[in-house]
């Protein structure tokens, strides 16, 4: 019943046709190595879900000439203080593609849907692996607009900081 309340999740996490980025042997992606039981229950509803895998984010590589574009405002700021504090972790747009896909969601393309799980366990803990289930409900990130995400982070940044 609570599931049926859920129109679509948007989920960055999981790699899917690429490698991982943490377990020995970097098959996991980080959210879901995290959490491999919550990643399974979620990806096992039937609720429709857009995986925003690493498959996606790693096509938005952070270029250090991007950060000569972002703007001395007070967005551009925080966004700069990021960058210099996460150097060793900040190679792809993780979050802020998932977040543009629920703003814009042409933005990207994704797979036809599919039926996944998420192994909780040994090596593999936190891969997600196709799912021999008639639940059909992820559709997994296969092509990002690059321009278009980047045309949207400018805009974003150069906007007036929100006050409450």
């Amino acid at each position: 019943a609570f599931e049926k309340k859920i129109a679509q999740l948007i989920i960055m996490g999981g790699a899917v046709q690429t490698k991982g980025n943490v377990g020995p042997d970097f098959v996991s992606e980080y959210n879901f190595f995290l959490d491999p039981k919550a990643a399974s229950i979620v990806c096992s509803s039937s609720i429709p879900i857009k995986l925003v895998s690493l498959d996606g984010c790693r096509q938005l590589a952070f270029d250090k000439t991007q950060s000569l574009k972002i703007p001395d405002n007070p967005y551009g700021i925080i966004i700069k203080k990021i960058i210099k504090n996460n150097q060793n972790d900040f190679q792809y747009f993780y979050d802020p593609l998932a977040a543009s896909v629920i703003i814009n969601p042409s933005i990207a393309s994704f797979t036809k849907r599919q039926s996944c799980t998420v192994i909780q366990k040994g090596k593999n803990r936190g891969k997600i692996v196709q799912a021999d289930n008639p639940i059909k409900n992820i559709r997994v990130i296969n092509k990002v607009n690059t321009m278009l995400f980047y045309s949207l982070l400018n805009s974003i940044m150069k906007r007036e900081l929100l006050k409450f």
